[in-house]
């Protein structure tokens, strides 16, 4: 598809060059609204490429600061409180079933998993600062929690723009399309007899 959408823009790009190359012979073409739109249309293809590539850097970077938030999560927090409370099972025996959740857990399906366990640790909260945690530890969990939804967020949000400039272009190909078929008639009228500026227009033609 992405190969298919990219000859589009191809021809519509040589196209163009062609009329401006021409601009003497093809006159009536570049002063009729098909060719306000090829222009129009190339100059929006443009910023939506922009668009996607800003979006696409902003994607990455967010994924990125989302595992990190994820790892920090997992290791930092809920790892040390889940091996105490299965090495102290005998202090607090309803705490022997707690897991670590799975690294390939959905971001959702892991703030749930934090959000039970720390509700299962709260009334044992003494157990563990007599074990060295330090007082606040529910509330580390709790923030580290809270900025793995964050970043989830953010990375959603980011995706999502960069699938919008993708359907844009997507878009913005399909009228393409039309105006080149217009594009082809109108410009074969006018080069009708010119054999080697017919074979140059057609040379533009890559679907």
């Amino acid at each position: 598809m992405k190969i298919e959408r990219q000859a589009v823009l191809d021809e519509l790009t040589a196209k163009q060059r062609f009329l401006n190359q021409h601009a003497r012979i093809t006159a009536p073409v570049n002063q009729s609204p098909v060719r306000a739109a090829l222009d129009e249309l190339l100059r929006a293809v443009e910023a939506q490429e922009a668009a996607h590539r800003t979006a696409k850097l902003r994607w990455s970077s967010r994924r990125a600061r989302l595992n990190e938030r994820r790892t920090t999560l997992l290791m930092a927090h809920l790892r040390p409180i889940v091996h105490f409370a299965q090495k102290r099972a005998d202090k607090a025996p309803m705490l022997a079933c707690l897991r670590v959740p799975s690294r390939s857990l959905a971001d959702d399906d892991l703030i749930t998993d934090t959000t039970a366990i720390s509700e299962l640790v709260v009334p044992h909260r003494a157990v563990f600062m007599n074990e060295g945690f330090p007082a606040d530890f529910l509330e580390q969990l709790a923030a580290a929690c809270e900025a793995v939804r964050t970043a989830a967020a953010e990375y959603d949000a980011c995706r999502r723009e960069r699938d919008d400039a993708v359907a844009a272009i997507g878009r913005l190909v399909s009228r393409g399309r039309a105006i080149a078929r217009v594009l082809h008639a109108l410009v074969r009228e006018r080069l009708d007899g010119n054999a080697r500026l017919i074979a140059e227009w057609r040379a533009t033609m890559t679907f």
